[in-house]
């Protein structure tokens, strides 16, 4: 049995539109038709409800919907109003996206159809060539139409365009690393969620990857010394080795290196870490009692 979503009516499942599913017995639903359905409100218990909506406002907000229809299919339970004033506009999520409509993922989550987005009174100009920073195709197909719905630049930088199916693909595998690709910039490239980029509150997914965390639990069993003094040759067992004390890694056999357990540094770190200052040796006998109100650690010059 094939479910649908109870508030748009769709079976489909593309997250860059839709974003994730969720369903909860014989409901089904979209995350994006969730925030977007212009009457539904969170106000339910995380532990019990989906993402905050009740389940008995989101069946009113379905009942509300059926009766609506689309203003570009024409078909009933049409679950997005426009948000332009005298605009009484209605459509589906999907409908909306397929006919530039845009949708602002951020506040109150308002909803525009293709003839009410709102106008970029400073946005850069784009060249006929101009690539997809992302996916580096053509930003506008042959035989295609600029839009502002489907084309958005950098917002912070403004150096370069990205369709936004690439850039709401890369804001769903970053997360809460969500930059800008360009510039790094984090807080200004966000405002892409009011051009219709929802921006998710999670982990990245190249950290929820099965065994995304495996090479930082193995540890290397090869001496890196330069030249390593065991009959055995490099490869070795994890007993005999010494591991660096900054790193943890860049193992090395103990008559490979003049260095202790406690004090071995491997080649790399060396190189980045100040030798530590050496500690001047004090004659115990010739210590009265007023040497302990004084350091003994030496004292660098003064800094202006």
């Amino acid at each position: 049995m094939v479910l649908t979503c109870v508030l748009c009516r769709s079976s489909e499942q593309d997250e860059l539109i839709f974003g994730t599913v969720h369903v909860d017995g014989k409901m089904m639903v979209h995350r994006n038709c969730l925030y977007l359905s212009s009457n539904l409100i969170q106000r339910g218990d995380s532990n019990l409800d989906i993402m905050n909506f009740r389940k008995q406002d989101i069946e009113a907000e379905a009942e509300r919907c059926r009766s609506l229809k689309c203003c570009y299919c024409r078909r009933l339970g049409a679950n997005i109003v426009c948000c332009k004033s005298g605009c009484r506009r209605t459509f589906h999520t999907k409908c909306g996206a397929d006919n530039l409509a845009q949708n602002q993922f951020c506040h109150t989550y308002k909803s525009f159809c293709h003839q009410h987005v709102p106008v970029l009174r400073h946005r850069p100009a784009y060249k006929k060539d101009e690539k997809c920073l992302i996916c580096l195709d053509d930003l506008i197909a042959k035989g295609e139409r600029f839009s502002v719905v489907s084309c958005l630049f950098a917002p912070c930088c403004r150096n370069g365009w990205f369709h936004r199916r690439c850039l709401q693909g890369y804001a769903n595998s970053s997360g809460y690393f969500f930059k800008c690709p360009l510039c790094n910039n984090i807080e200004m490239f966000r405002r892409v969620v009011y051009m219709g980029i929802a921006v998710l509150n999670q982990d990245p997914s190249w950290e929820t990857e099965p065994g995304a965390f495996a090479e930082q639990f193995r540890r290397d069993l090869i001496c890196t010394a330069t030249f390593c003094n065991v009959v055995s040759g490099h490869n070795d067992i994890p007993a005999m080795l010494l591991y660096c004390t900054s790193c943890g890694a860049n193992p090395s056999h103990l008559i490979c290196t003049l260095m202790d357990y406690d004090t071995y540094v491997c080649e790399v770190c060396s190189a980045v870490t100040p030798e530590a200052v050496p500690v001047p040796e004090v004659d115990a006998d010739s210590m009265d009692e007023n040497s302990f109100l004084h350091p003994v650690w030496p004292i660098g010059p003064a800094i202006a």
